[in-house]
């Protein structure tokens, strides 16, 4: 996946707490950002996870559900 995907990290350990709200604000203003450039749909946003057996990112206590939902209406 590193060559055709991008890669967002938070601080934190996301199997202890979920995302702040400023996590999130910064997320949504970061993805705004790419989305304008490249058009990427909040669908295709996934963790880490997804990816791998032996990895949890960005953690059991963040619902990527909810992630994707917060991303979709696209409106600056």
């Amino acid at each position: 996946m590193n060559t055709r995907s991008l890669g967002i990290c938070f601080q934190g350990h996301g199997d202890e707490e979920a995302f702040t709200d400023a996590q999130k604000g910064s997320l949504l203003r970061l993805f705004r950002d790419i989305y304008s450039r490249h058009r990427v749909a909040s669908s295709k946003v996934h963790g880490h996870r997804r990816y791998s057996d032996n990895k949890t990112c960005p953690g059991t206590k963040v619902d990527m559900g909810e992630i994707r939902a917060m991303l979709d209406p696209m409106q600056p």
